[in-house]
């Protein structure tokens, strides 16, 4: 699985409530100097193998001469399995800061020897998105696309969501979601499953709040609802793991790491004395 494919899945991870939301958010969960690292395990038969790493960081920055939250993210294969499929993912983006509306979006990816690069510039007054793309198989092009509706790349979407107010959600009710990544439109639904505690990386136990997501035939993912995601359920609201079979075997998602947090890790389930 790619880091585009990763991202995709975290991403779907809030959208349960997209449909409700306003196009514009007041951030409440993350802050400057955030560092979230996770680590992506295959399946190979009856053998997990640790595959890949993605870290995301937020900082500040000025973006069209407004303050904005500049959010980066990358990941790789590790060295060990670039024989098998290489990937060399880079995604930034700059949102408002007072709105976490995108302003700017930029990524480089580098999947099985397959290279893409993408600019989008938003333009909310002229309703407009000023796109700049090449890959391997095309030329670099530029293009000017409408903005029809609330609309986020899909890194800076991953932030939107967590500042979502989940303690409103319908329990297993199935929300379409369609949207568009790379020139790519997924048709999807996902579900609020409730919540849940499980065990992570470092052994500790976490009250999340879990989902799964419909993922259509045609896409490197299974067809069908095997894919699960769990978000811290506190303040930070942070993507805890993700579990997803895909055509060649299954996937499991950790976070690793996490720092300068806004606020103190409350999920975490403190045993009784």
């Amino acid at each position: 699985m790619t880091i585009r494919h990763l991202i995709i899945l975290l991403f779907l991870s809030g959208m349960t409530f997209s449909s409700r939301a306003q196009c514009e958010s007041k951030n409440t969960t993350f802050s400057p100097g955030e560092k979230l690292e996770y680590e992506i395990y295959y399946q190979w038969g009856l053998i997990w193998v640790n595959a890949g790493e993605v870290f995301f960081k937020v900082d500040t920055a000025q973006k069209n001469n407004k303050p904005a939250y500049y959010i980066k993210s990358y990941g790789w294969t590790h060295k060990d399995y670039d024989w098998l499929f290489a990937v060399r993912d880079y995604y930034e983006t700059w949102v408002d800061r007072e709105t976490l509306r995108p302003l700017s979006f930029k990524c480089k990816t580098s999947e099985g020897g397959y290279k893409t690069s993408a600019a989008y510039t938003f333009d909310y007054k002229k309703k407009k998105i000023y796109t700049q793309t090449e890959t391997s198989d095309e030329p670099f092009t530029l293009d000017t696309l409408n903005i029809s509706t609330c609309i986020n790349d899909v890194l800076s979407a991953l932030y939107y969501v967590r500042n979502m107010d989940f303690s409103k959600a319908e329990i297993d009710k199935k929300i379409p979601v369609t949207f568009i990544i790379e020139n790519q439109t997924y048709s999807v639904y996902v579900k609020y499953l409730g919540k849940k505690i499980i065990t992570g990386r470092d052994k500790k136990k976490y009250r999340c709040l879990k989902f799964s997501a419909y993922m259509p035939d045609g896409t490197i993912f299974n067809e069908g609802e095997g894919h699960y995601f769990w978000l811290t359920d506190d303040e930070n609201k942070i993507p805890l793991m993700i579990t997803a079979n895909i055509f060649i075997g299954a996937i499991k998602v950790y976070l690793e790491k996490a720092e300068g947090l806004r606020y103190k890790q409350s999920s975490i389930v403190v045993k009784k004395q």
